[in-house]
């Protein structure tokens, strides 16, 4: 999966950039509304993670050109966004954002799990989490382990 990241801020893209790669998801990134219409054009992902608030350009008026564009119509959409309001979320929808998340609430695992779905791909098996370590001393060499009861 190919994901264009555009965001007027270069630690979160640099951060949902990490994000991607450590889940093998190949990235590029835009630094703004115009930037990133140019560079979807150009290199078609297959997936936007795009900034609602942005100096040069709106997400929502991305978002309105790249649907108005054969070239880049099919290309899902998740929009990115510090404020979540009712109107911005129906105006999205409208406009034909895919998703939403709200910044100070994006989880990795979650943004991962969402760009999947927009793509309808699968992500890749995730191993099983380490179990956890008990805590105390180690048991002496040749003891039998025994089991606290909880």
């Amino acid at each position: 999966m190919k994901v264009l990241v555009v965001d007027d801020d270069a630690g979160v893209r640099k951060f949902l950039r990490r994000i991607l790669t450590e889940n093998g998801i190949e990235s590029f990134e835009a630094a703004g509304g115009e930037e990133g219409l140019s560079v979807a054009g150009f290199w078609k992902p297959d997936l936007i993670l795009l900034d609602l608030e942005m100096p040069d350009l709106k997400g929502n008026e991305v978002v309105r050109r790249l649907k108005a564009a054969p070239a880049t119509a099919a290309i899902p959409v998740i929009i990115l966004t510090a404020h979540a309001t009712r109107e911005n979320l129906i105006e999205l929808a409208s406009a034909g954002a895919a998703d939403f998340m709200v910044k100070a609430d994006l989880r990795p695992d979650e943004l991962v799990v969402r760009a999947h779905r927009a793509t309808g791909t699968v992500a890749p098996a995730q191993p099983p989490p380490a179990r956890p370590v008990p805590a105390g001393p180690a048991p002496k060499a040749g003891s039998p382990l025994k089991r606290e009861e909880v």
